[in-house]
């Protein structure tokens, strides 16, 4: 039920367990960091989504002076 396809190629995922509004380069960012010591990852994520490097940049300052994570 949470998979979107057309024409038999999946073309989206729903994950419902962050739903929420957030601006979208969030998303970007979060996956980033969550998977910082996957190269592979962040990799993907990058190219997928490369306008968003600046957010991410002033996203880990916030983080590392507010998250304990």
């Amino acid at each position: 039920g949470n998979i979107l396809s057309l024409n038999g190629q999946v073309t989206g995922l729903i994950d419902w367990d962050c739903a929420g509004w957030f601006p979208e380069y969030l998303d970007y960012a979060v996956a980033v960091y969550h998977h910082r010591r996957n190269l592979f990852w962040v990799g993907c994520f990058s190219r997928v989504f490369p306008q968003y490097e600046d957010e991410l940049e002033v996203e880990k300052e916030i983080w590392k002076i507010h998250c304990p994570w």
